[in-house]
Formats: structure tokens, C-alpha cells, sequence
């Protein structure tokens, strides 16, 4: 009689397969009950990340004003390199000039960044 192999590991009869599933309940249930004084509740990162995001776009909190005030300086020299690449590759693509899609392409992401904005700030409060 060849043994029949199951999705229970080792178990190859009815009663090993019950044995398996008996301690594998044990296990569980000990685990269930057990609380260790050791072991703190790690606090939850993403959740903090995504608060410190909503102060920094969605506030006038004075605990960024300093970084937005660095972003604000930083931005235009940016969005000069962001638009003009994006332009140049979709007028390569298409054969027109990138100073012809230029202002799409800024209208585009202009109104791309402000619905982000609108929808993250909306969905954190």
C-alpha cells in the first residue's frame, strides 16, 4: 500500500492527521491566552509618517515653516527641469516642439498636484 501524502506535514494516515490538527489548536490557544510582560506594543510608523505628512501639506504648522520655506525656494528651478523634460519626451514622441506642450504639460501636473493635495488632506481629517 503506497503511502498517500497529504497537505498536513508528516501526516499520512487519518490519525496522524488528527493528532497534527489537535496540536496545532493546543499551540494555538496557549499563544491565544499568553501575554508577555516582555514585549511592547511597537507603535504603528506608517501612522505617524502619514501625521507628520498632513502638518507638513495640509497646516500652517509652525513645526515645518522652515522646510516650506526651503521647498519654496527650491521649486522653481524644479519645476523648470520636471516640465521640460516631460515636454521634450512627449514632443520626441509625437514630433512637435517642447515648447509647443510645455504649458499642457504644466497645466497637467498643476492640476494633478492639486487634486492629490485636495484628496490626501480631505482623507486625513
Amino acid at each position: 500500500m503506497a503511502l498517500q501524502r497529504s497537505m498536513y506535514p508528516g501526516a499520512t494516515t487519518k490519525r496522524a492527521k488528527a493528532r497534527y490538527v489537535a496540536k496545532a489548536k493546543k499551540s494555538a490557544k496557549a499563544k491565544k491566552g499568553h501575554k508577555s510582560a516582555t514585549r511592547a506594543k511597537r507603535p504603528n510608523y506608517w501612522k505617524r509618517v502619514k501625521q507628520e505628512l498632513h502638518l507638513l501639506i495640509c497646516t500652517d504648522d509652525p513645526k515645518y515653516a522652515s522646510l516650506r520655506k526651503h521647498l519654496g525656494k527650491e521649486s522653481k528651478p524644479t519645476q523648470i527641469a520636471i516640465v521640460t523634460s516631460i515636454a521634450g519626451t512627449i514632443g520626441a514622441y509625437i514630433g512637435v516642439a517642447a515648447a509647443v506642450i510645455g504649458p499642457f504639460v504644466t497645466l497637467g501636473l498643476m492640476a494633478l498636484l492639486q487634486v492629490g493635495h485636495n484628496a490626501w488632506c480631505a482623507a486625513q481629517t
